[in-house]
């Protein structure tokens, strides 16, 4: 992780955000439940990943993501992590696969804009941080401003190129183009391929949102 990122970046325009307590351990968390060297492990991972995800959550207000919430499970166990365009969009029987409090699902409704579940596990597996700039990666996308035959285009070769061995995210452009900027906000060195794709997505999403491409460009120097 580059320690330059502990610096808040004066670009992003706003006040550092708390980030959510971490939740605890639930009854459905069997795997963890028993075993307090696994909590005590993921806990640490936590820590090691905080100051980063901090950032990228920060990123994420000012591009106009409205909330970050990590939650004490997924409703999948393939989902580390949940885009959704709306808020009000949740229905109950949804959050609540997310172990999502009632208190919790309300204040999801009550917002107008996007919103991104955060399995609290993710941290042990691909990482939270990794996670949440995968989910940015989408609200990018819906920037971005496709239109409907665009979005339907088959992904190319070159595309699928970018991660040979992830067949899952071949299946449509949205999902390559949200890895790829989960590399572009996270890895310091990535290939140039991915590097090109993320640039021509921020050229159009530079025509919508000047400044969302601007904060993601200038993050992007910080991990450079």
């Amino acid at each position: 992780m580059n320690s330059s990122l502990l610096t808040p970046n004066p670009d992003f325009g706003i006040s550092l955000v708390n980030v959510r307590e971490i939740p605890p351990p639930t009854a459905k968390d069997n795997a963890w439940e028993d075993n307090s060297d696994d909590r005590r492990e993921l806990a640490k991972l936590w820590k090691e990943e905080q100051a980063e995800f901090n950032q990228l959550k920060r990123l994420a207000r000012a591009i106009g993501i409205e909330g970050v919430l990590v939650s004490p499970y997924s409703a999948s166990p393939d989902l580390k992590g949940w885009y959704v365009y709306c808020g009000w969009e949740v229905d109950s029987l949804s959050a609540q696969g997310w172990g999502l409090s009632k208190e919790q699902i309300r204040s999801i409704n009550h917002k107008e804009g996007p919103v991104i579940l955060i399995d609290y596990h993710s941290c042990s597996e691909q990482g939270a941080s990794h996670t949440l700039a995968h989910e940015i990666g989408h609200h990018l996308y819906r920037l971005a401003q496709f239109t409907g035959k665009e979005q339907s285009t088959p992904v190319t070769e070159t595309m699928k190129g970018f991660f040979p061995h992830d067949e899952y995210l071949h299946q449509s452009r949205d999902e390559i183009c949200a890895e790829c900027f989960a590399k572009y906000l996270t890895v310091p060195t990535i290939k140039n391929s991915i590097k090109r794709h993320c640039d021509s997505i921020l050229r159009k999403v530079r025509v919508h949102n000047t400044n969302a491409a601007k904060l993601i460009e200038s993050y992007r120097r910080q991990r450079v």
